[in-house]
């Protein structure tokens, strides 16, 4: 997970609110949380910034576009809510998002932006606020790298994130990569504070025909291991989709849409 920061020292309470929302969208959540190189959805501006300029708009557009999610847990016992923007330039130069998330008694707000530094090359910054819970502010660097290849290859991407939390000064180094085939295949592998909790979160998506989406993945919490599935349907730049975690043994659900413009 990237997001695995606790101020507080609240391990607990950390794997049981943090874990499963540490993702803003439930393509995120299905695909075992990896998002760092393959989250160019909606909620890039989280996921990793540097994909905002990236985003997987679905509609033509001239100047600029931009994609936006809802999502809400469906499980009692861990109840939250997200909504995200993220938008691009049509030549892929900048682009930036920003979002809200939260729950009972805990509450995150961010924006970020990033630009096209050198051919493949993007790279940008978020900031964001969380109140309640952990309160605290927190910023993130976030880098992504994608090699020119042929269009009938696979399309390969590097990214890197360096996440701080301004009190207690607790920070973070995260790595990814992902790949995607002209078949509709994508898959992400994330590795997570790699110098002191050394996780990982592994993802896969499938694009099928006529709009359906299949996801799965896995991720390595606190050196125990929770699974993810998730399906979804498109309809032109509409999607509906669902995502499930068996956090510790439970079922967990939530639910999202999204649309583009």
């Amino acid at each position: 997970m990237s997001r695995t920061y606790c101020p507080l020292g609240c391990v607990v309470l950390l794997a049981l609110i943090v874990g499963p929302v540490s993702a803003e969208t439930v393509r995120v959540l299905g695909m075992g949380e990896a998002m760092l190189a393959v989250g160019n959805d909606a909620g890039a501006w989280w996921n990793n910034v540097a994909l905002t300029p990236l985003i997987d708009v679905k509609v033509p557009y001239e100047q600029w576009g931009a994609m936006a999610n809802a999502t809400t847990s469906l499980t009692d016992t861990m109840v939250w809510t997200s909504v995200d923007v993220s938008a691009r330039s049509a030549d892929g130069v900048q682009g930036f998002g920003a979002g809200y998330r939260g729950g009972d008694d805990w509450s995150d707000v961010g924006a970020g932006y990033a630009r096209r530094w050198a051919p493949g090359f993007t790279g940008g910054v978020s900031v964001g606020h969380r109140s309640g819970w952990g309160e605290g502010t927190w910023y993130t660097v976030g880098l992504a790298f994608g090699p020119p290849v042929p269009a009938n290859l696979v399309d390969l991407r590097f990214a890197a994130e360096y996440w701080n939390m301004t009190e207690g000064g607790f920070s973070q180094v995260n790595l990814g990569v992902g790949a995607s085939w002209p078949n509709g295949f994508t898959v992400g592998f994330d590795a997570v504070d790699v110098f002191d909790m050394n996780a990982y979160d592994l993802g896969a998506e499938w694009v099928g025909p006529e709009g359906f989406k299949l996801r799965g993945g896995v991720m390595d919490v606190f050196d125990g291991t929770i699974p993810t599935a998730g399906v979804a349907y498109a309809l032109g730049p509409w999607e509906l989709g669902v995502a499930w975690q068996g956090l510790d043994g439970d079922d967990y659900w939530a639910l999202g849409g999204t649309g583009s413009w």
